[in-house]
């Protein structure tokens, strides 16, 4: 998942602007800080009531 994660880095780099660029770098860095934080955490059992 992170060198899927690292591809689209790379290909942004090479395909955009500076400011669309710094954009979507700040949208990646989201989406990987949350998929790091969904790995890290247990998985949850949700309780039904």
């Amino acid at each position: 998942m992170l060198s899927r994660l690292r591809k689209l880095v790379f290909s942004i780099q090479h395909r955009a602007p500076t400011v669309r660029f710094t954009e979507s770098i700040r949208r990646v860095n989201r989406l990987a800080r949350l998929m790091s934080m969904m790995q890290r955490r247990p998985p949850r059992k949700v309780e039904q009531g």
